[in-house]
């Protein structure tokens, strides 16, 4: 077994393998020790992969050498979003900046090996709550069949009876029989998983969370209601969801943000343009701020309380 340190914080200041795991969806391939001190990968490419946080100093175990190197993705620290940071537009400045302040040590957990395993999960979220619903349907989907690829066969009435009878669960064969007809025609360049989008139960915001997740395009992000919440939570940014509407399937499948017809009204091209290469980075650390700070009720402590319209009513 080698251990090998794959980052050293400055200062992880939520500290916690939660803290990177928690708004990714590559949560489900992990099981996470209570001190969150430690995570286990159980399911997929490179099992058996433990990452574990000494003082803020984070490590990647494991017999291979490739899946130490592989660590780099599912911890995040393949990804700097001080890099990108400086590149944002005025609008955006101040709020990115206090993102950075808090969560610039925190990267972008993904896993482009397992692009069966996080597309069933990402596709396990829609409409639901993630964590209280998604996350243990995929875990037991992961402990009931031998691979994914039997799911794309399988009873559904033994499927409704081991894993639930939401429809988020019911449809996920049918979606993964359409993504293994379309996988091989995908190229090294994102923009051609556009073709999911001919499969249904795959809308926009589900291919742009596999395009970051699994594709590593970060200039996307899967457009949610913690991001509309958190947009509307300040006066300079509310005007984005009032000005720009959510992507539509049937443009998304047949253009690129750049020469959509819509573009001019995308909140998904307009953030683009603001963002570039950090969109995905600050989708996901406004998810990560929404569920430690907003939703736990930590406004005395946050770093947008002088700006933020729910706490100043």
């Amino acid at each position: 077994m080698v251990r090998s340190l794959v980052k050293a914080f400055r200062d992880l200041r939520e500290a916690g393998l939660t803290t990177i795991l928690l708004p990714s969806f590559t949560l489900p391939l992990f099981t996470v020790s209570k001190d969150e001190r430690k995570a286990i990968k159980k399911y997929g490419h490179c099992r058996d992969l433990t990452l574990m946080l000494d003082d803020n100093k984070l490590y990647a175990s494991s017999d291979s050498s490739e899946c130490i190197e592989y660590a780099g993705y599912l911890s995040g620290s393949w990804y700097d979003a001080e890099k990108y940071s400086r590149n944002v537009s005025e609008d955006l400045r101040e709020v990115v900046d206090s993102l950075t302040l808090l969560y610039g040590d925190v990267g972008i957990s993904v896993s482009p090996a397992d692009d069966v395993e996080l597309l069933s999960v990402i596709t396990l979220s829609r409409n639901t709550d993630y964590h209280k619903n998604a996350v243990p349907w995929a875990r037991k989907l992961f402990e009931t069949l031998p691979s994914l690829e039997a799911l794309m066969w399988i009873d559904r009435q033994y499927l409704a009876r081991r894993v639930g009878s939401s429809y988020q669960v019911l449809e996920l064969p049918d979606i993964l029989r359409c993504y293994a007809r379309f996988r091989s025609t995908l190229t090294k360049d994102p923009e051609s998983s556009r073709i999911l989008l001919q499969c249904r139960g795959i809308g926009s915001k589900s291919l742009y969370a596999y395009m970051l997740f699994v594709r590593l395009a970060t200039s996307y992000a899967p457009i949610d209601v913690n991001l509309l919440k958190f947009l509307r939570k300040f006066s300079m940014l509310n005007a984005l969801t009032a000005n720009y509407k959510q992507p539509m399937k049937e443009y998304c499948v047949r253009y690129s943000c750049e020469v959509c017809p819509r573009s001019d009204e995308c909140l998904e091209a307009s953030l683009r343009r603001r963002l570039g290469a950090l969109n995905g980075w600050f989708q996901t650390m406004v998810y990560l701020h929404s569920k430690v700070f907003c939703s736990q009720g930590r406004c005395a402590g946050c770093v947008f309380k002088s700006h933020c319209l729910t706490r100043l009513r």
